[in-house]
């Protein structure tokens, strides 16, 4: 399972663990994710994708790729 989660309590805390702020935790994850997305890609594998508060981003990061995934955990639109 891999993906993004930008709820403002974990941001927090990721940043405050690294000695970073909360917008450097998010650019981290950003990076994480779209490194998890080329592996997956290079192996031709599906993602397991975990989504919180960061719909937007995960969507555009999967649609640019044209990476085939299963949404685990989302709290967006279906469309």
């Amino acid at each position: 399972e891999v993906g993004l989660d930008f709820s403002r309590p974990l941001l927090r805390e990721q940043g405050l663990a690294r000695g970073t702020s909360e917008a450097e935790a998010r650019d981290s994850q950003l990076a994480c994710f779209e490194a998890h997305v080329a592996l997956a890609l290079e192996l031709g594998v599906p993602l397991n994708v975990h989504s919180r508060n960061a719909e937007r981003e995960t969507l555009q990061i999967l649609a640019r790729a044209q990476c085939p995934a299963v949404m685990h955990a989302y709290k967006g639109h279906p469309e």
